[in-house]
């Protein structure tokens, strides 16, 4: 899967549960900027890992990995 698909999903995914999110660009921040907290996290978890069929540590939740769409995208990508 390409990375454009995958950061199409999680869009799509984010607008559907938090509407906030609709109008968002790829590296706007996510937890910075308050569109989703931390329970929010959790559902963006269970998404990725039922969607894109990876697991997803303790360690790999980081700003770095959920962040942004774009660097959700790239997490997925690298773990697939």
């Amino acid at each position: 899967m390409d990375k454009q698909n995958t950061r199409s999903k999680i869009k799509t995914f984010l607008a559907r549960q938090y509407p906030m999110t609709k109008n968002v660009g790829n590296d706007e921040p996510l937890l910075k900027n308050g569109l989703i907290d931390s329970l929010g996290i959790l559902e963006v978890v269970t998404f990725i890992e039922k969607e894109f069929g990876i697991a997803v540590s303790d360690e790999d939740l980081s700003p770095e990995n959920f962040g942004s769409i774009h660097s959700l995208a790239s997490f997925v990508h690298n773990k697939t």
